[in-house]
C-alpha cells in the first residue's frame, strides 16, 4: 500500500437511515492547507483542504460510531491538531475497549486497522479528478 497520510475528517449527517457519514482525507505527503486553517480556536472554520493536498477520499457510514472533530473545538486550533497535541477526531464511546482516535499524518494502514478492527472498511472513491 502506497504512503498516503490523514490530513482532515469530513463529518455528515446523519442522513435519512439515522447514520452519520465520514470522510477520511488523506495527502501523499503530510503537507495540507485550507480555508480557515489559521483560525484560532478552529470554532469549525478549519474547511476541507485545497484540492491540491487530496490524494484519496475514503467514506463510511455508521449509525453506532460517533466520532468528535477537534474541528468545531472553541478551545484548540488547527495548529494544535498539525502538532498531535490533539487529534483530528475520537469517538465519544469512553468505554470501548478498542477507542477509535485518529491523528493527523496517521497512515491510511493506521487507520484501515483502526476502523477493521470495529468491522469497518473505507471505500474509496474511484476518482477524485474533479478536485483538481
Amino acid at each position: 500500500m502506497d504512503d498516503y497520510y490523514l490530513v482532515y475528517i469530513n463529518i455528515y449527517g446523519p442522513n435519512f437511515k439515522k447514520e452519520r457519514i465520514y470522510e477520511f482525507i488523506f495527502n501523499d505527503t503530510l503537507e495540507a492547507y485550507g480555508e480557515g486553517w489559521d483560525s484560532a480556536p478552529a470554532n469549525g472554520n478549519p474547511e476541507v483542504p485545497y484540492p491540491q493536498y487530496i490524494k484519496k477520499v475514503g467514506v463510511f457510514n455508521s449509525d453506532s460510531i460517533n466520532l468528535i472533530t477537534s474541528l468545531r473545538s472553541t478551545i484548540f486550533g488547527m495548529g494544535d491538531i498539525l502538532d498531535n497535541i490533539i487529534a483530528l477526531a475520537w469517538s465519544d464511546n469512553e468505554n470501548e475497549q478498542n477507542r477509535l482516535v485518529f491523528h493527523y499524518g496517521e497512515t491510511l494502514q493506521s487507520v484501515s486497522d483502526k476502523l477493521y478492527a470495529h468491522d469497518i472498511t473505507l471505500e474509496f472513491k474511484q476518482s477524485i479528478d474533479f478536485l483538481v
